[in-house]
């Protein structure tokens, strides 16, 4: 997945408020909800992978 600006602002916004719905990122960020999709699963991805190399 490409990290543009959108990516980086909805990983910080799961992040902060720790909800990790499509919806909410799709509201917040006024994005397409299949594209939300993708950005929270990826980040979720992320997670469980850092979590995995600890």
């Amino acid at each position: 997945m490409k990290k543009d600006a959108i990516y980086k602002k909805a990983k910080a916004l799961v992040l902060k408020d720790k909800n990790f719905s499509p919806s909410y990122v799709q509201r917040k960020l006024e994005i397409g909800y299949n594209r939300a999709v993708k950005i929270v699963e990826h980040i979720k991805n992320e997670q469980r992978h850092s979590d995995d190399c600890k």
